[in-house]
């Protein structure tokens, strides 16, 4: 008897789902890519078509602006989906980078008429610089990221280190006991200066702590600071727009 494999079976139940089916299927991985999508396929309007279209732009999808194609893939073209669905699949942690990316550097599509505002072209020129930091930034943060060492060898290195301090354990237990067999005054001096040293610890740790917290507080008073010499320049130049206005 001829079995067949789990996959065979799921691409035979895969080649049996209707177009609608399909489409549902695609906006799951959309949302799964992107969790801020709230769109479905079932309405075909121009502004879900437009939707589509730019999140498959920012996945770098081939025909993501061919109008012809966007068509088939809200008619249920088993074809097109199918290659959409592949591609995403295929790329899938890259392009939930790309759409988190994407939200964030998108140009802002501003018509000229009014970029012939000086406060608007100001405007334009601040959201660009943004861009430029945060992408700097997730740059940074993902250098950091790779640097990291990994959960699993954390958890090996912290099996490791509990291991090595119960061998230390015992290891302490079995020299007390000679200890105190040998030279109960000895042991009882030894005692004391382990109790000492803990003590010691215990106050270095505190200590760390408390210099922590005077770090975070002197961080939080320099940004309340700024943000009071903020709101005394507000309150001045509305001050002095108003003065203007009433001379």
């Amino acid at each position: 008897m001829t079995r067949t494999s789990p996959w065979s079976d799921n691409k035979v139940t895969f080649d049996e789902l209707s177009g609608k089916q399909l489409t549902n299927l695609i906006v799951k991985i959309f949302k799964m890519i992107d969790p801020k999508i709230e769109y479905s396929l079932s309405d075909s309007s121009e502004e879900v078509k437009a939707q589509v279209s730019d999140l498959l732009a920012i996945l770098a999808f081939p025909e993501a602006t061919d109008e012809k194609f966007i068509d088939e893939i809200f008619a249920g073209d088993k074809k097109q989906i199918d290659r959409i669905i592949y591609y995403c699949l295929k790329n899938f942690e890259d392009l939930k980078e790309r759409a988190y990316l994407g939200s964030y550097l998108a140009p802002m599509d501003i018509p000229n008429e009014f970029l012939m505002d000086e406060e608007m072209r100001q405007l334009e020129a601040e959201f660009k610089e943004l861009q430029n930091v945060f992408q700097q930034e997730h740059q940074e943060l993902t250098q950091i990221r790779s640097k990291a060492p990994k959960n699993k060898d954390l958890q090996k290195e912290i099996k490791q280190l509990e291991a090595e301090r119960d061998q230390l354990k015992v290891r302490i237990s079995n020299f007390q006991q000679k200890a105190e067999t040998k030279d109960p005054v000895a042991a009882n001096q030894m005692r004391e200066l382990l109790v000492a040293t803990k003590l010691l610890r215990k106050e270095q740790e505190e200590e760390n702590s408390l210099m922590d917290k005077l770090r975070i507080q002197k961080g939080n008073l320099e940004q309340a600071e700024k943000l009071l010499l903020m709101s005394k320049q507000r309150l001045f130049d509305t001050q002095k727009a108003c003065g203007q206005e009433v001379s």
